[in-house]
């Protein structure tokens, strides 16, 4: 899946002349041949069949554009793991001294590659930061800590998701992320599409990407018709970052509207449906959790 080759069968000779028949287009490969070509920022699959015993599996491997893209600042941790303490010191020691030496480094490549390249191993530190600069500072404050520090040398993750309601909006809230990051700019979009595709009686009359974007003299954030709708979105928006960098929540509480949330962070709910709800919320009154806890099987 990553170097794009389908492999060979590992044991295969020759095809029986009773099943050739039936066999049509079904290619046997005996050596390695290329992967059929893809159009851009489109996840290659392949599906996986053990004949005889039952078991299927369906591989895809994402492309990496539409992960990585370039330019702008990064919104993604720089974590650092490994299998104990002592190791974990060391690791943001060394990277410390290669920020020292290398202060034109990419800070977007270096978060990549420690947050989807990496095994992740117990003993953990994650800094945020944009600059280098300032990730150095952030490096040398844990090392200046003395070991064993279990707030920032977690040997496991605990980490409850509050999800506030109503009341916490303010304008141009997550302008910067929609603004700068080709990543939860996909995902308003998606969101958006999921919108449009209401009956045209029924669906918004505006854009929750305008919305969010607007300056404070002209946000509607604090308008009770807008503002579950747009909480939600910033909340799918955060959630999904978090997920991205393999960050999950132990446990989810939500307040009002947006109980909604806590249930799309458990994955009971698909981000197109929590959508359609909040906006139900706005328009009907209903109480989101009367809604959530209905639940929507499947993916919108």
């Amino acid at each position: 899946m990553r170097h794009g080759i389908i492999p060979p069968n590992l044991l295969f000779g020759k095809l029986s002349l009773d099943v050739a028949p039936f066999y049509g287009n079904v290619q046997i490969q005996t050596s390695p041949v290329p992967c059929p070509s893809l159009p851009p920022q489109t996840a290659r699959s392949a599906s996986v069949n053990s004949f005889g015993f039952g078991a299927h599996a369906i591989l895809e491997h994402p492309p990496h554009l539409s992960t990585r893209p370039s330019g702008g600042p990064t919104f993604l941790p720089f974590t650092l793991s490994a299998g104990s303490e002592s190791s974990l010191r060391s690791s943001v020691r060394k990277y410390a001294e290669y920020l020292e030496q290398q202060k034109t480094v990419s800070l977007r490549d270096l978060a990549y590659t420690l947050n989807f390249t990496h095994i992740m191993f117990p003993y953990r530190a994650s800094f945020a930061s944009t600059s280098t600069e300032g990730l150095m500072q952030e490096m040398h404050r844990l090392l200046g800590r003395r070991p064993a520090s279990t707030a920032t040398l977690p040997t496991s993750r605990n980490i409850h998701g509050v999800f506030t309601g109503q009341g916490a909006q303010w304008p141009k809230m997550a302008r910067e992320l929609v603004f700068h990051s080709a990543f939860v700019q996909s995902i308003v979009d998606r969101l958006e599409r999921t919108l449009s595709s209401l009956p045209e009686d029924d669906r918004p009359n505006w854009l929750p990407k305008e919305e969010l974007l607007a300056d404070a003299n002209y946000s509607r954030v604090q308008q009770t018709a807008l503002s579950p709708l747009l909480c939600t979105v910033v909340q799918i928006i955060l959630v999904d970052i978090l997920y991205a960098a393999e960050i999950h929540f132990a446990a989810v509480v939500g307040h009002c509207s947006n109980e909604i949330g806590a249930a799309y962070a458990t994955g009971y709910i698909s981000a197109g449906h929590v959508l359609l709800i909040a906006f139900s919320n706005c328009v009907l009154a209903v109480p989101a959790y009367l809604l959530a806890i209905l639940g929507f099987p499947g993916q919108f």
